[in-house]
């Protein structure tokens, strides 16, 4: 959100937009954007809102969300499957985590590192090795929120309506901001 008309220029160029390509969206003259953006000139309120405007539905519209970033369709485990078979799928699938699935409730995660954990115990299911379950987001989360959950957590699931849609590991994102 935009506090003081001077912000415009920043995100104007945050958002890769020309000064004349913001002209054009706002339906207001070049010279405008420029004259603002240099300090030159305060614009009228109408002038300042629907720049102001134009540059927040810009946003929104390119706005990367959830469901253009997640994995699908999401495989699970059962809590009594092996961590053999859970070794053997994460082998095949060249996963990192995967939900545990009981009842059609995400009851916990396992992750590599708790797999590796469990080749030196006696631990040999994954109720014995899995995590608490991740955090669930909408389709409709926007980026920011979703990195800032992958700082606490290995992924996040896509879910809609109770059923889990797709998942997003901190992987995910890196690979997108290449």
């Amino acid at each position: 959100m935009i506090e003081d008309i001077k912000d415009i220029k920043k995100l104007r160029k945050s958002l890769g937009l020309t000064q004349k390509e913001l002209a054009n969206f706002a339906n207001v003259s070049q010279s405008l954007i420029t004259k603002i953006e240099s300090g030159q000139l305060d614009p009228s309120f109408s002038n300042a809102k629907k720049i102001i405007n134009t540059l927040e539905n810009y946003k929104k519209k390119n706005e990367i969300l959830a469901k253009n970033v997640m994995s699908k369709p999401v495989a699970f485990v059962k809590p009594l499957d092996s961590t053999k078979k859970i070794i053997k799928i994460f082998k095949q699938k060249n996963y990192s985590q995967i939900p545990v699935e009981e009842e059609n409730l995400i009851i916990g995660l396992i992750t590599e590192k708790e797999l590796l954990n469990s080749l030196s115990s006696s631990k040999i299911f994954a109720t014995d090795i899995m995590l608490d379950a991740p955090p669930f987001i909408n389709p409709n989360t926007t980026l920011e929120p979703i990195i800032s959950l992958l700082k606490h957590f290995p992924c996040v699931l896509v879910a809609e309506k109770g059923k889990v849609k797709g998942i997003i590991t901190k992987s995910d994102i890196i690979t997108l901001k290449l």
